[in-house]
């Protein structure tokens, strides 16, 4: 019988010191987690501004590219009145 008590009790530590690292392993995971979640904001908000200063350069290529032609069509119209 008290074979049996010592067995159960060693089997008890065991089982105890198992559920322990378990939740140790899940405040890990769940870190990890919040960590991506985090690192994921961040780069949406980056690809985000990204996306804005590539419309901004488009616009601003736009206007110099077409700049020439507008000067174009001004110095014409000037020298056919």
């Amino acid at each position: 019988m008290k074979d049996s008590t010592e067995l159960l009790i060693r089997i008890i530590a065991h089982e105890n010191k198992h559920i322990e690292s378990m939740r140790l392993l899940l405040k890990e995971d769940e870190l990890t987690i919040l960590r991506l979640q985090n690192k994921s904001r961040s780069i949406e908000k980056e690809i985000e501004e990204r996306k804005q200063l590539i419309d901004e350069y488009r616009c601003y290529l736009r206007e110099t590219s077409e700049m020439p032609f507008t000067r174009m069509k001004l110095i014409a119209s000037t020298e056919s009145h």
